[in-house]
C-alpha cells in the first residue's frame, strides 16, 4: 500500500490517494486498483519523500467514475500500470494475504465478522458492515482524504482474508 502524492506533469494538478490491490492484467502485466476519482493526468508521478526527487510511478490505464451524489451506486475505480523498479507485494501492509475475492452476493450470504482497510492518511480500520449494493459495501472505519484508492478486504468468522474493494468514499 503506498500513499502518494500525485501530479500531473502537464496541469500540475495534485491529489493524494493510496494504491490498493495489485492484480494482473489479461496480458500477465502487474497493475494496481485505486480510486478513479485520484486521476489527474495520463502518468503517476510521485516525489521521493526523503530525496524529493519525482519520478513515474505508473501510468493510468483504465478509470471509471461517476459522481451522482448516492453512496451507495456508481463506479469509482481505475487501473494503473506500474514502472519497472519500484518493488511490489501481494501482501497488504499487514503482511495479510489474501486467499481470493468476495463477491456482494457472498458477503449477503455469509456477511463477514469485519471488514478492514488500510489507508495513506488513517493507516488501519475495521468495523462491521452496514451496507451492500451490487457494486459498493459500506462498513464502519476510520477514513480521510488521501485513502482514497486503499485496499479493502473482509475477514471471515473464522478468520480467512478476502479481498473486497478499494477505497472510495468518505462519510
Amino acid at each position: 500500500v503506498y500513499k502518494r502524492q500525485v501530479v500531473n506533469q502537464a496541469t500540475q494538478m495534485q491529489s493524494t490517494c493510496t494504491l490498493g490491490w495489485l492484480v494482473l492484467s489479461p496480458r500477465g502485466e502487474v497493475q494496481a486498483l485505486t480510486a478513479g476519482h485520484c486521476r489527474t493526468g495520463p502518468e503517476i508521478d510521485v516525489e521521493d519523500q526523503v530525496s524529493g526527487v519525482k519520478k513515474v510511478a505508473g501510468t493510468w490505464v483504465r478509470s471509471e467514475y461517476s459522481k451522482d451524489g448516492r453512496v451507495m451506486e456508481g463506479s469509482d475505480i481505475a487501473t494503473v500500470a506500474l514502472a519497472s523498479g519500484l518493488g511490489h507485494s501481494v501482501r497488504t501492509l499487514d503482511g495479510l494475504a489474501p486467499a481470493g475475492v468476495t463477491t456482494a452476493q457472498e458477503l449477503r450470504d455469509h456477511p463477514p465478522a469485519r471488514i478492514c482497510k488500510r489507508g495513506g492518511q488513517t493507516g488501519l480500520s475495521c468495523g462491521p458492515m452496514v451496507g451492500i449494493s451490487e457494486d459498493r459495501v459500506a462498513f464502519r472505519a476510520a477514513v480521510d482524504h488521501g485513502d482514497s484508492g486503499g485496499p479493502v478486504w473482509a475477514v471471515s468468522n473464522t478468520g480467512v482474508v478476502t479481498a473486497l474493494a478499494a477505497v472510495s468514499y468518505t462519510h
